[in-house]
């Protein structure tokens, strides 16, 4: 199994997928030094080079593609065992999945990560009703 170094790409993958959403849509809601309103909008920006084919772009490290009512950001990555999606939408909605083997996209009958994608933004309409305040020190102790 590959552990990432400390100073690895992959180092952001540790700890638990609640910490990261939670801390992505933290920090770009009430902004930090770094992230705030101005570098945020600097970073998604249209890139000069223009969009894809697919109506989306690359922005510093995330895909971005604007959406009726705001943006949706995402960022994707793989490691030997494993496979991960990370999904901030234009409502605020934030969420993390995390994979234990790698999307095998090359096998017509592998396993394809990619169809999550549009499952988890179903799911996600389908919602009436959102709960108010911080659900997780219920559910992740």
């Amino acid at each position: 199994m590959v552990r990432p170094e400390p100073d690895d790409d992959a180092t952001p993958l540790r700890g638990r997928c609640p910490d990261r959403s939670y801390g992505l849509r933290d920090d770009l809601r009430r902004g930090t030094p770094v992230l705030n309103r101005g570098s945020v909008t600097r970073a998604f920006a249209t890139p000069e080079t223009g969009i894809g084919s697919d109506g989306s772009w690359y922005g510093c490290g995330w895909q971005v593609r604007n959406v009726t009512g705001g943006r949706n950001t995402w960022h994707t990555g793989s490691l030997p065992g494993t496979s991960t999606l990370l999904v901030r939408r234009f409502d605020g909605l934030t969420w993390s999945v995390l994979f234990d083997q790698r999307d095998d996209a090359a096998n017509p009958n592998g396993t394809h990560y990619g169809d999550i994608d549009q499952l988890l933004h179903k799911a996600a309409n389908s919602v009436r009703t959102w709960p108010g305040g911080d659900l997780s020190a219920k559910y992740y102790r």
